[in-house]
């Protein structure tokens, strides 16, 4: 019998809350919306499924130990983004300093690039290590975004949050077949 593998939980979470904010800062769905409803909006999907769902997983992973030698690297990877969605979500929902939030995530791009080094040392090149390499990017982009130097850069981060998608939906069909008779 296969263990249950908690990394499903806080990759679906991810796919989600990148592809809804892809969209939204590509201005897909939108046209015509209530900006403070949108924000209010997003941030709820930040908050459950950014947030919580790999907050939740981080735990798991950091308790069971399901991926073995890296439990303790993808319970990082996942507490991290976790906690990045949840300070995300509050943000959006309450507000705050756009210039603050970049430099936030100024901060987590440099985690990140330090997380892709150890992703590409362990081999973990495809996916996990692209879309690490694409969330690098992404931080990059928000923080040019929200210091104001290219506001129009939020476009940017609505593809580079598309194509983190797309890649998690790779390590997502990976995570709920592990072990499926396929």
């Amino acid at each position: 019998m296969q263990a249950f593998n908690p990394e499903a939980i806080g990759v679906f979470g991810l796919v989600v809350t990148v592809f809804v904010f892809g969209l939204e800062q590509l201005g897909i769905g939108i046209k015509g919306g209530d900006h403070t409803e949108i924000s209010k909006e997003v941030s709820y999907v930040a908050f459950w499924f950014g947030g919580v769902a790999q907050v939740l997983t981080a735990f798991m992973m950091s308790i069971f130990g399901f991926a073995g030698v890296n439990s303790t690297f993808l319970a990082t990877i996942f507490g991290l983004y976790g906690f990045f969605w949840l300070v995300a979500a509050n943000h959006f929902r309450h507000g705050g300093d756009k210039k603050m939030l970049g430099n936030f995530c100024g901060a987590i791009g440099v985690i990140t690039a330090l997380l892709t080094v150890i992703a590409f040392k362990l081999g973990l090149i495809w996916p996990l290590g692209i879309v690490l390499f694409l969330i690098i990017l992404l931080m990059g982009a928000l923080v040019i975004a929200l210091s104001g130097i290219k506001p129009s850069f939020i476009k940017v981060a609505g593809v580079l949050n598309i194509l983190i998608g797309i890649g998690g939906l790779f390590i997502f069909w990976s995570a709920v077949t592990h072990g499926l008779p396929l």
